[in-house]
């Protein structure tokens, strides 16, 4: 039996590594590092647990060409299910430039390919299993209100906890208030404050009082979502249903690159939950996995296995 489905983007990154725009010519710059590494939300959900010890699958597209390739080949090297990974040649595999600046902040640029043609995951692809993860919600292939609703149904029939990450839109699409029957199928919802602000109407900064994060939160409590976990960056991370609110710290971590890290969080919070941990333990648990994150290079190159991360929680959350 599969643990966990991750569904959303598969991408290649092209990561470029501290950038000097005074190159010998005007047309030309450096930069210390490029390199191509998988990533995509599902993607990196997918590798980080299955490295945790999850039997963990990906649904999403790929195209019929090299990047393709090489998705597939890095969720099959890691153990991954790709049953539910559709190739086809009427797509390009999307590919991310992703920029990296010496902070460890990035920016990224990203093509039509993003949108997919418009393809939908099928509920059917939905095994039985114990979670589905939307890892990419508001983005192609899980940027459609009812189709989502659907997904999030079935995952409901096969008994599985409901999770969802997101991304602010590309290009337009429904209004969030069209996605309320998707939300009410929610168990947990992990934007970053970006997301979170730009969804909620509530703007988060780094040195936003609690009372934006639970307002921002709030909002989608009242969307119907059971639990929201907002995460902070360098802030940590907030969480908040009915019962409990409370911001927790960052782990202690020498930054080198922040892509993935907030997949890692939800690789590691997702971990923990299907341990039957309480969600302050959860919290701590991806607080702890995207501390590895952010010390390597790369969206998924974090977390190698459990006992790194449950060295790192049992030494800083215990």
């Amino acid at each position: 039996m599969t643990d966990l489905l991750c569904m959303g983007q598969l991408v290649l990154d092209c990561l470029v590594r501290n950038v000097n725009e005074k190159g010998p010519t005007q047309r030309s710059a450096t930069a210390e590092q490029i390199g191509l590494h998988v990533g995509g939300d599902a993607l990196n959900e997918a590798v980080i647990t299955s490295r945790l010890g999850l039997r963990s699958a990906a649904a999403g597209f790929v195209g019929n060409d090299p990047a393709g390739k090489i998705i597939l080949d890095a969720l099959q090297q890691a153990g991954c299910g790709t049953e539910a990974v559709r190739v086809r040649d009427d797509l390009a595999t999307v590919i991310a430039n992703i920029r990296i600046d010496r902070d460890g902040s990035r920016s990224s640029i990203n093509s039509q390919a993003v949108r997919l043609n418009g393809q939908k995951i099928d509920p059917q692809v939905i095994p039985d299993c114990r979670a589905v993860s939307f890892a990419s919600c508001f983005r192609a292939p899980l940027d459609d209100a009812g189709n989502n609703y659907r997904l999030a149904m079935k995952a409901r029939e096969k008994g599985a906890y409901v999770l969802a990450d997101c991304k602010v839109p590309l290009y337009p699409i429904e209004p969030v208030e069209d996605f309320r029957r998707f939300f009410e199928c929610v168990d947990y919802f992990f934007p970053n404050e970006t997301e979170a602000g730009y969804y909620s109407g509530v703007a988060l900064k780094s040195d936003s009082p609690l009372s934006d994060f639970r307002q921002a939160a709030g909002f989608f409590l009242q969307m119907g979502v059971r639990n929201v976990v907002i995460k902070a960056g360098s802030r940590g991370c907030y969480f908040l249903n009915s019962e409990e609110e409370y911001l927790l710290e960052a782990l202690p971590a020498k930054v080198i690159d922040t892509t993935g890290a907030g997949d890692s969080f939800v690789a590691g919070f997702i971990c923990a939950l299907l341990d039957g941990r309480y969600n302050k333990e959860c919290c701590q648990y991806g607080l702890a996995c995207a501390s590895l994150a952010v010390q390597s290079q790369g969206a998924s190159s974090g977390a190698r296995n459990r006992e790194e991360v449950e060295e790192v929680f049992n030494r800083y959350c215990r």
